[in-house]
């Protein structure tokens, strides 16, 4: 039988976390105030819970022995008790389980008072009170590079390549004002900084701040102008695992397919060399946790120092020394992210334990590593990393043991230890992974069973590949091949099932998604370790037979025997029932054993019937309406506007017409005043269907969004494959970032001018994928099937650039529809002066509905309908509350993706038929 789990520290540690996470979500302002409060409060009911606990012995005896002399005389059996005995059955326990609560009690407020004064002590120089008077000038800032440079899609919208990186700023200075502090930032960076600095340098730059939220784990975003300049180099110690990193990194990069990109990171963590097709097929299928360094990486470091000690005969102190000072070395070589802390904080605590000659237990290990963490820093109560971590080693911990014993009753013991260690973690970390990504991956378990056992051996060869690679650079090369081919393995198994049919099943997202997988796991747990309640013995396995009474003896003077010398019936025995039951692992059910209805059973009936109304609701309200989602909206729609984030991405149809009544044209190619016109059999020759082939729905797509992942849903859910007119607006981010969904899907594109070498590339892709390009400019036209189309803006020759050349389009097809890119207030001026507007029916809104907007021009189209794509929750605060009055203003109805998800619309005899996603609802609006 296991021994019980040691909880006791488990209750500190989730205060702390408790108040952490609280306190440190409150503005500034408050919080410390309130933090120097909470921590007086909890240090003092932790004082007071010591004094109460410390006369609780005396009192719970005194209260046993009043109850034992107060029983009447006639309920007394057997010989007479002393004054020891009347004050001894059940008293130790009883003192035993009130210090316990009372230690935990005050345990659990100390944590809390530490971590709240922590707070108080952390805060003025995290976020000094002067610098949110200075956010509106621009700044001049001393940092120390805290993380390696990282590509980033959120610096901006320029289709320049941006990085991000995290820093701490010491100094922040604008004009006369000088403020010191420690100051935890993310950095936005223009251009490629590869070689410029590394992690502890410090570097200096100009930029401009804007505040997060209270509770983030940085203070500030920091969007840097220019070129950062480096006034001091890291110490020695960073600047040698800068350069192991390095060039471990370049070696690495040498190597064919994924396998090089996960090399380093299975190695050192570094996942710099991941592009993000690989990365989403890791998240997918469940296995990225492999790239990042924890406690699993630790344990191996450990113990290989561990063996190579006691192969040199070492003692156990100076084996668990050495130990210690590799393991600040390893942090310090893969960097310290929250999950590293962790493993090596409670690494520290274990090998700790063991050299003081006492036995490490895994639980109160890594409650006091998480009460450390959240001391020294308490932003890490709401990093998703630590949370993770801890989480999943909690679940190791917990629950590996009781699965792989009820997992064993139907498979061999070694089998079911490696089915049990990985359901476990996901078991524990699922809550937060749905919280982080609505969706469940289903080959999970599967997935890491088959990868799992190439991690260790591509951590340890990789590792020592990165120090022999330094020490002797020609064998770095060979290092790096070995780790190759494990690392090689985990991509395919990560390809295989992030592509197998339902490898992701949506969730539902937020606070409801956690709630009903937490529900869900606690009814899944109860089904698999609470057995029925035990009733009667089959005839198969024989109860075994109560003791034979025994005759009492003579009653002592001064008691009283009562009136019936027999003795009581025998109660049925259980103890040989609970052996069995110990011996299975207490899993599931008794194989020849009845039961009946109580408390087990019926919390056995409960959680079954929440597993099978969960699943039933499920099928009903996730996996049933994507599928008939198509149904759902009009069958004849013309504009879909995809809930693309903050961006634009917003589809055109004609639907197919009977071959008889097709027109023997170009469906999609321009024709260009004044210049060439794709013919007719140069467009056949590019659409890849037979000249007999079926009809089929003819599709335009105005921009492409940030998110090609996001862009794909979309196309997916309305059921297109081929993209017959692409119209590109500009070449900002959120208008092209989605570009590689429909690469060698495009027939024709219009887009603006190229800018620089980035929008060249951009052009050079689409050519090669088999589009034809053409540079938009106003007074070209064309048709997509039924619907003709134009363009009005911008005009020839335009020295326009960016938001104001902006391609803007009109479709004309069952009702007539203008999409204005981001074009700004000045632009759209000028493009109603050059342009007859009047009598639209649809407008796609410009820049997401920002105030840089032309009241007139919406007043003179007068739509019904206005289409804002914009991102939920967006830091630009769109739509604004003037775009939004204009509309309503010039009598045009708004509807918004941040709120309805994807806006489909159709024509109708009575206008347009609305269909939104979020509401699932259909109105109709007069034209």
């Amino acid at each position: 039988m296991s021994t019980p789990a040691d909880l006791r520290l488990v209750v500190p540690a989730a205060a702390a976390w408790l108040a952490a996470a609280v306190l440190i979500g409150l503005p500034a302002a408050v919080a410390i105030p309130t933090s120097l409060v909470t921590a007086a409060a909890l240090f003092g009911l932790a004082l007071l819970t010591l004094v109460v606990a410390a006369r609780l012995p005396r009192t719970i005896a005194l209260c046993r022995r009043d109850r034992t002399n107060a029983r009447a005389p006639g309920m007394s059996v057997g010989r007479r008790r002393d004054r020891t005995t009347a004050r001894a059955p059940g008293g130790g326990a009883w003192r035993g389980r009130a210090h316990t609560a009372a230690s935990v009690l005050a345990l659990s407020c100390a944590a809390g008072g530490l971590v709240a004064a922590c707070v108080a002590a952390q805060l003025p120089a995290r976020a000094p009170s002067e610098l949110p008077s200075l956010l509106a000038h621009t700044l001049h800032l001393r940092l120390s590079v805290t993380s390696a440079p990282v590509p980033s899609d959120a610096a901006g919208f320029s289709g320049e390549p941006s990085f991000r990186f995290g820093a701490t700023a010491s100094e922040v200075t604008a004009g006369a004002t000088h403020l010191e502090g420690r100051i935890p930032m993310l950095v936005f960076l223009r251009g490629d900084p590869a070689g410029r600095f590394a992690i502890g340098d410090g570097i200096e730059v100009i930029g401009r701040l804007v505040a997060t939220d209270p509770g983030e784990t940085v203070s500030y975003l920091l969007y840097v102008d220019g070129t950062p300049d480096v006034v001091e180099r890291a110490p020695w110690f960073l600047a040698w695992a800068n350069g192991l990193r390095e060039s471990f990194r370049s070696s690495a990069a040498q190597l064919p397919g994924d396998g090089a990109q996960l090399v380093p990171g299975l190695a050192i963590g570094d996942v710099s060399l991941v592009g993000d097709e690989l990365n989403d097929e890791m998240i997918t299928s469940g296995l990225s946790h492999l790239t990042a360094v924890s406690g699993a990486n630790c344990a191996i470091v450990v113990a290989a120092i561990m063996l190579l000690g006691g192969a040199l005969h070492l003692s156990r102190r100076w084996r668990i020394a050495l130990s210690l000072l590799v393991m600040v070395a390893f942090v310090v070589l893969v960097t310290s992210s929250s999950s590293v802390l962790r493993a090596a904080v409670m690494a520290a605590i274990v090998l700790v334990t063991l050299a003081s000659g006492r036995s490490p237990k895994g639980l109160p290990a890594l409650a006091f590593a998480t009460i450390i963490l959240l001391a020294s820093d308490p932003w890490l109560a709401r990093n998703y990393g630590l949370a993770l971590s801890v989480l999943a080693t909690g679940g190791l911990l917990l629950l590996t043991r009781p699965l792989q014993r009820m997992l064993s009753r139907w498979m061999p013991a070694g089998l079911s230890l490696v089915i049990a260690v990985p359901l476990a973690a996901q078991l524990a970390c699922q809550p937060v992974l749905v919280l982080l990504s609505p969706s469940l991956s289903t080959y999970s378990v599967p997935a890491n069973l088959l990868a799992e056992p190439a991690a260790p051996v591509a951590t340890v060869v990789g590792l020592l590949s990165c120090l022999v690679g330094a020490l002797v650079p020609p064998l770095a090369p060979v290092g790096a091949w070995l780790t190759w081919v494990p690392a090689s393995w985990i991509a395919g198994v990560a390809h295989f099932f992030a592509t197998a049919p339902g490898a992701s099943l949506p969730w539902l997202s937020g606070a409801p998604g956690v709630g009903l997988v937490l529900l869900l796991t606690a009814a899944a747990l109860v089904l698999l370790f609470v057995g029925p309640t035990p009733a009667h013995p089959l005839p198969s396995e024989p109860m075994p037979a109560a003791p034979v009474p025994v005759e009492l003896p003579p009653a002592e003077p001064g008691f009283v025997r009562p009136e019936s010398a027999e003795p009581a019936p025998a109660r049925p025995q259980f103890a040989e029932l609970r052996r069995r039951r110990r011996a299975s692992g207490g899993q599931f059910f008794w194989p020849t054993w009845r039961s009946r209805r109580g408390p087990r059973a019926v919390a056995r009936t409960v959680a079954a019937a929440v597993l099978l109304l969960a699943v039933g609701g499920y099928l009903g309200g996730v996996v049933v309406p994507p599928l008939v989602a198509p149904h759902a909206w009009p069958e004849n729609w013309e504009i879909a506007a995809c809930d693309i984030g903050q961006g634009d991405a917003v589809v055109v149809r004609s639907p197919a017409r009977a071959p008889a009544d097709a027109p023997a044209r170009d469906l999609a190619a321009p024709r260009i005043p004044g210049g060439s016109s794709a013919s007719a059999r140069d467009a056949a020759a590019r659409t890849p269907e037979a000249p007999d082939a079926a009809p089929r729905d003819r599709f335009a797509l105005v921009d492409v969004g940030p998110d090609p992942a996001l862009l794909e849903r979309c196309l997916d859910r309305l059921g297109i494959e081929r993209i017959d007119l692409l119209v590109l607006t500009h070449y900002d981010l959120d208008h092209v970032g989605g570009l590689s969904a429909v690469l060698g899907r495009v027939s024709t594109v219009l887009m603006g001018p190229p800018l620089d070498a980035h929008d060249e590339r951009m052009v050079t892709e689409l050519r090669d994928a088999g589009a034809e390009v053409h540079q938009a400019r106003r007074g070209d036209t064309g048709t997509l099937g039924d619907i003709g189309w134009s363009v009005l803006w911008p005009q020839p020759d335009t020295a326009l650039r960016g938001n104001d050349a902006s391609v803007t389009v009109q479709f004309d097809g069952a009702f007539r529809s203008l999409f204005l890119g981001d074009l700004g207030e000045d632009a759209q001026r000028q493009l109603a002066r050059a342009n007859t507007l009047t009598n639209e029916d649809v407008v796609k809104v410009a820049h997401h509905g920002s105030a840089d907007q032309s009241e007139p021009l919406y007043d003179a189209i007068t739509a019904e309908v206005g289409v804002v794509s914009v991102g939920a929750d967006n830091r630009y605060g769109h739509p604004t509350d003037r775009l939004l009055g204009i509309l309503a203003r010039a009598g045009t109805t708004g509807y918004r993706t941040d709120r309805l998800g994807m806006i489909v619309l159709a024509p109708s005899a009575d206008g347009i038929v609305v269909w939104s996603e979020g509401q699932a609802r259909v109105e109709g609006r007069k034209k």
